[in-house]
C-alpha cells in the first residue's frame, strides 16, 4: 500500500476519533419503526409490524362423502376463478395462498370478505390492493359425511405508496360462508 493511501486511512480514522461524544454522554441513537413477518408453521400465525392476523380455519360437517365435496369444492374454486395455486388430490386440498384483488372478488365488494381497517376514504378494503389467501380442504368424516374447512386471511397496501405499507386483513366469514353454501348447492344439499 502507498504513503498515499496510509495517510488518507489515517485522517478517516483520525475524523472518527474525533466525532465521539463527550466523556459522560451517551452517543447519538437512531430510533426508527421496523416491520416484522413471522410465519408459524405450527397455526399460520403471521405477525406485521406489531398487528396479529390469525388464520382461523372455518369447518362444517356436509352431508355428503369426501369425493363427492371435493368435486364439488374444484368447482366451486373455478367458478370463483381463484388463480391456480395448490391443488393436491390426495389431501383434497385447493387453494391459493397468495393472489391479487382489487376491489371486488366473486362479484361482491371486498370489504364484505375483508377488513382492512379504514382511512379517510372510508373502508380500506375497498381502495387497496390486497394479496388474499384463500384455502380449503376436505376431510372423512363417516362414508356419508365430511368436514369442509376453508382458510381465508390477507394483507393490504395502499396504492398509493407500494406494498411497504402492508396491513392485515381480517376474514369477515362470509367468503367461507360462500363456499359451503356453493358446495351444498352443488350436492344438493341445504
Amino acid at each position: 500500500m502507498s504513503r498515499r493511501a496510509l495517510l488518507v486511512i489515517a485522517i478517516a480514522l483520525g475524523g472518527c476519533a474525533s466525532s465521539q461524544s463527550a466523556p459522560g454522554s451517551q452517543p447519538p441513537v437512531e430510533v426508527g419503526a421496523t416491520t416484522q413477518r413471522i410465519v408459524s408453521a405450527m397455526d399460520n400465525t403471521k405477525i406485521l409490524g406489531g398487528a396479529v392476523a390469525n388464520q382461523v380455519a372455518v369447518g362444517v360437517t356436509v352431508g355428503a362423502p369426501a369425493n363427492d365435496v371435493w368435486t364439488a369444492l374444484q368447482a366451486v374454486y373455478g367458478e370463483l376463478k381463484v388463480p391456480e395455486g395448490t391443488l393436491e388430490s390426495s389431501s383434497r386440498t385447493i387453494g391459493n395462498q397468495q393472489f391479487r384483488v382489487r376491489r371486488k372478488f366473486a362479484g361482491e365488494s371486498m370489504m364484505k370478505w375483508m377488513d382492512c381497517g379504514s382511512g379517510s376514504g372510508g373502508p380500506n378494503a375497498e381502495t387497496y390492493d390486497i394479496q388474499l389467501s384463500l384455502t380449503s380442504y376436505v376431510t372423512v368424516i363417516s362414508p356419508t359425511q365430511s368436514t369442509l374447512t376453508t382458510r381465508v386471511s390477507g394483507q393490504g397496501s395502499d396504492p398509493a405508496f407500494g406494498r411497504g405499507n402492508s396491513v392485515v386483513c381480517n376474514t369477515q366469514g362470509e367468503l367461507e360462508k360462500k363456499i359451503e353454501q356453493m358446495v351444498k348447492a352443488k350436492l344438493g344439499l341445504k
